[in-house]
């Protein structure tokens, strides 16, 4: 509840429990927003009880492919109705209306994560944290990560280990990084003991101070 999955999560849960599982995309104000078929391609919206809407940063509609911020409007709320509510996730409203399945409801690609678990890179482009999980499965001496943006051109990466960092170990993890973020960010490694949290006490993936 309240995480995504990665494929490779998706695989060992199926393996470890013996069967299918469905994907479902909810919150505390609307209840189901979304659910997988079984073509597991997209969240199956519930257009039946609520608006889901995709925009830009100026709250304009975005075409279907592209990535935006999600916006829900229940239909049958009467005692406190939410309208254009943003929910604080980014995601991708499919393009393909017609699913094998059969239901006639259109889809929600994917779900991008949190509007705040966004890497800015200094030529402007947002580049989301849903890729970071993928990349850092990779390093299995890593116990946890955090990444801390106070500036557009640089990059922290805090990683939490048992034992002490190498310096090849560094720059394995920096050259990951530099695949999706490009060589305009710097990027900085370090060893420590515990992350920063929130008010809430939750760990943030990634943290952004100043101007980001």
């Amino acid at each position: 509840t309240a995480e995504g999955m990665t494929d490779a999560q998706r695989s060992r849960v199926e393996a470890a429990l013996g069967g299918e599982l469905f994907m479902s995309y909810g919150s505390r104000e609307f209840m189901l927003i979304g659910m997988e078929c079984r073509c597991h391609d997209g969240y199956h919206l519930s257009e039946d009880n609520l608006l889901v809407e995709i925009v830009d940063d100026d709250g304009l509609p975005l075409p279907d492919g592209s990535v935006g911020r999600i916006l829900i409007s229940d239909l049958h709320n009467r005692a406190n109705p939410f309208i254009r509510y943003e929910i604080g996730d980014l995601g991708v409203r499919s393009a393909d209306r017609h699913c094998p399945c059969g239901l006639p409801l259109r889809r929600l690609q994917r779900v991008d994560g949190r509007s705040q678990d966004i890497i800015k890179r200094p030529d402007g482009e947002k580049v989301t944290g849903m890729l970071i999980p993928h990349l850092m499965k990779e390093f299995n001496w890593v116990n946890a990560y955090q990444l801390v943006q106070d500036i557009d051109n640089e990059i922290e990466v805090r990683l939490v280990a048992d034992t002490g960092i190498t310096d090849e170990q560094m720059r394995s993890v920096e050259a990951g990084f530099r695949k999706f973020l490009g060589d305009e960010l710097r990027i900085r490694c370090g060893r420590v003991d515990t992350l920063e949290k929130c008010h809430s006490g939750k760990t943030p993936q990634i943290i952004t101070r100043g101007d980001n």
